[in-house]
């Protein structure tokens, strides 16, 4: 198992993903196994329209493992599932700081395209609502998460 090359936010989470299609027994412990370090300017830390569209990456990477792995079984497809619920929660979480209409219509095609099919994340209860709008509506799911975004930055 490797590291995914070519993405730019999200690959450790991702990597955490495949991580768990395959392991046996998780057992958590008091080491420090993964350091994040954000500094001033890193990617986690500045988002620019640019570092989030470029989160589709992310989910085609995903498909992509899919397709190339017909043997998953449904346990592990829904992590992947779940992982790529996850992937377009942060896309609009992080878009709400570089809003334009002209931006949310961009993204919203390109993840509409990338979505190809509806997630099913089988017996994972987390968000297990907000997944079902997302299946039920991109547009509705988008919008909740820009408004819920809003609301945050209200109350800070």
């Amino acid at each position: 198992m490797t590291f995914p090359q070519g993405l730019t936010n999200g690959e450790d989470s991702i990597f955490i993903s495949l991580v768990q299609l395959y392991v046996h027994h998780i057992n958590f412990t008091n080491e420090t196994l993964y350091l994040v370090n954000e500094r001033e300017g890193s990617a986690s830390r500045s988002w620019t329209f640019d570092r989030v569209y470029k989160m589709k990456n992310n989910i085609r990477f995903i498909n992509n493992y899919i397709e190339k792995h017909p043997n998953l079984n449904r346990k592990q497809k829904s992590i992947l599932d779940y992982s790529i619920y996850g992937i377009v929660s942060a896309i609009f979480n992080h878009l709400y700081y570089c809003f334009s209409i002209k931006n949310y219509l961009k993204i919203l095609r390109v993840v509409r395209k990338q979505l190809n099919r509806k997630l099913d994340t089988g017996n994972i209860t987390i968000s297990k609502k907000k997944v079902r709008l997302l299946n039920l509506s991109l547009n509705w799911f988008s919008f909740t998460v820009l408004i819920n975004q809003r609301f945050k930055q209200l109350s800070r």
